[in-house]
């Protein structure tokens, strides 16, 4: 068999099987969702590993399943080209790592995955059945700690968003708070943390973060660079989304870093009064304590 033939059945190869993995990682994006579908209208046993939530995906996997058989002499030509391409210079490992990040990538659109380099991030978000946020009824059991003064809870306040509050009523919302060698405690951001959800991420039980040191170690690294003045890797307009719980805090008037002793989440209950164009804390309940 001569080299020409060589590389051309290679080549013939390589393109199978890539289709064959395009083939897997749709039916398996589709598999799933169908599953959790299923699973969710009791249509088949509940699997302890699968969850509800998964049917989300289920238009998204349709959709690429769909395309992927309507398009099917599209896809067969590009993963002939992908293949002859990648065979075109031999030896060449370069154009194998091109290929390979972007079979990882089209696995995490497909698969809704959240992996380091490639982040599918939110497929749609329109809050359809999402609470609202403020409530006329006045929750039940609220109380503020004897121990803690009111005007704590006031600083962590953005008063200047009330002009665009249309509507009396009761909202509630954790808020971060540090607390200082001289006994003080001061709002904060979860940014410190350099996450969004740090009770997820550092875990959260009976009170307690279960890796509380780490969680204080990267909120006082942090909050060393804001109170300095140092700025986010990129603009303050996009490096924090702004649907997330965050203030434009400047911590430059806080005490230094190594004052910081530790820090607590709070959930913060308010009243907002649309007439007086005014707001106050009525509530807060201590989520979490962490102790440096």
């Amino acid at each position: 068999m001569t080299a020409a033939a060589v590389d051309e059945d290679l080549a013939r190869r390589l393109s199978i099987g890539l289709r064959a993995y395009f083939s897997f990682v749709i039916a398996v994006g589709l598999a799933l969702p169908l599953l959790s579908f299923l699973q969710y209208k009791e249509a088949i046993h509940r699997v302890a590993w699968l969850s509800d939530a998964g049917r989300s995906m289920l238009p998204w996997s349709v959709f690429i399943a769909v395309a992927f058989i309507v398009f099917q002499k599209f896809v067969r030509r590009t993963c002939t080209l992908i293949a002859a391409w990648a065979l075109e210079t031999p030896g060449d490992r370069y154009r194998w790592v091109v290929i390979g990040c972007c079979l990882l990538i089209f696995t995490s659109y497909s698969w809704q995955l959240h992996i380091g380099i490639a982040h599918r991030g939110v497929p749609g978000w329109v809050y359809v059945g999402t609470r609202d946020v403020i409530q006329p009824e006045e929750p039940a059991n609220l109380s503020l700690p004897a121990d803690v003064d009111p005007a704590v809870f006031k600083a962590a306040l953005q008063p200047w968003v009330m002009p665009y509050i249309h509507r009396s009523g009761y909202a509630s919302s954790e808020v971060l708070f540090l607390h200082f060698k001289d006994g003080t405690m001061r709002p904060a951001n979860y940014e410190l943390a350099l996450v969004s959800w740090p009770k997820a991420t550092f875990g959260l039980a009976n009170g307690q973060m279960t890796h509380g040191p780490e969680f204080l170690a990267i909120v006082k690294h942090n909050f060393a660079n804001r109170r300095a003045g140092g700025p986010f890797l990129l603009p303050g307009a996009i490096s924090y989304p702004s649907h997330l719980n965050y203030q434009r805090i400047d911590y430059r008037g806080y005490p230094a870093a190594d004052e910081i002793v530790g820090a607590s989440l709070w959930t913060l209950t308010v009243r907002i009064d649309d007439h007086a164009g005014a707001v106050s804390v009525v509530g807060a309940t201590k989520v979490a304590q962490v102790n440096g």
